[in-house]
């Protein structure tokens, strides 16, 4: 069960900006299909979805729009609204000579059973919330790979994304998580174990309250904003080699303590607030230099090793994010 809308409409700001963005670029109209154009062709931003009572089984992309070759799919451009029949489901073709999907471009997708994807794809954005299907290459990919279910590009060695047939397969050695890869995957599991080989992990642990615990190895370096946000940890052990702890990084979890290590030379706003069960003082050591505004919450006491440590004001931290 996701925690409540709040943390929805949070993370949408936080973490969207570029639907807002593109409220101001030139959009263009073929059918269904809403599109805006490029030097090189037309990118894909927008689908309307069938007529009301219409059902199909099969969604294929057209490869060109407006006369144009299309070449991309922009960020949320196959979502499905909330007046779409979310009964329908089908399954979704990219054509041959699509390059790129932006990232999150089949975010809330969640009615297609399949997802086929171009040889020609050079490029797949991170971000697959809210979607169920399975991945295929039918004209195989230079790039990327999908086995067991497990979405990964081959030459950052990242896992996209997790299809819902991977559930009963270990995890493969990747060195990073790409945010929301892990949704299917995760699914009914309250303990996970990280591989090894992990050194980045994306915003993927994202609302997930059911999940307790996470061990994380210690070669993962970087963790991504929002990366454990409103999930249900109770404790963490954090890498020793991480410099940064993000914004919003374990807000809104259930832990009872919380222990940096030292190296950490930046918390950022928000990163632990919402833990109500945090009772025992929280050390900063020496190494800490920045702590953003509102990064604890406020029954909380903390303590810096140094007197150099700088906590960030509420007018500092409006100027810094207006």
């Amino acid at each position: 069960m996701r925690k409540c809308l709040l943390w929805a409409v949070i993370f949408f700001l936080a973490m969207h900006p570029l639907r807002l963005a593109l409220a101001d670029s030139p959009f263009y109209q073929d059918g269904a299909f809403s599109y805006t154009l490029t030097d090189e062709g037309a990118v894909l931003r927008d689908w309307q979805g069938w007529p009301a009572g219409e059902e199909q089984v099969n969604l294929l992309l057209p490869d060109t729009l407006g006369g144009h070759p299309l070449i991309g799919i922009g960020a949320y451009a196959m979502g499905i609204s909330y007046q779409f029949d979310h009964r329908n489901r089908f399954c979704i073709t990219v054509p041959e000579g699509v390059r790129y999907l932006e990232e999150n471009a089949f975010d809330s997708c969640c009615n297609a059973t399949m997802l086929v994807l171009p040889s020609t794809l050079q490029q797949i954005g991170e971000g697959f919330l809210n979607v169920f299907a399975e991945v295929s290459f039918p004209n195989g990919s230079a790039y990327f790979s999908c086995e067991n279910g497990f979405l990964l590009d081959l030459r950052s060695n990242t896992l996209l994304y997790a299809a819902p047939s991977s559930h009963d397969y270990p995890l493969p050695s990747v060195t990073r998580l790409g945010n929301h890869c892990l949704d299917n995957w995760l699914t009914d599991r309250t303990d996970v174990i990280l591989p090894p080989t992990l050194t980045s992990i994306g915003a993927v642990f994202y609302d997930m309250p059911e999940l307790k615990q996470v061990t994380l190895p210690d070669s993962v370096i970087t963790l991504d904003s929002h990366c454990f946000f409103a999930t249900g940890l109770n404790s963490i052990q954090l890498p020793p080699d991480i410099t940064e702890i993000p914004a919003y990084c374990f807000a809104g979890c259930d832990l009872t303590s919380i222990e940096i290590p030292e190296g950490v030379t930046r918390i950022g706003e928000y990163a632990f607030l919402y833990n109500w069960n945090l009772t025992t003082d929280v050390i900063l050591p020496k190494s800490v230099q920045f702590v953003g505004y509102g990064a604890f919450p406020e029954e909380a006491r903390v303590v810096a090793a140094s007197e150099t440590t700088h906590f960030e004001t509420p007018e500092e931290y409006a100027l810094r994010c207006p």
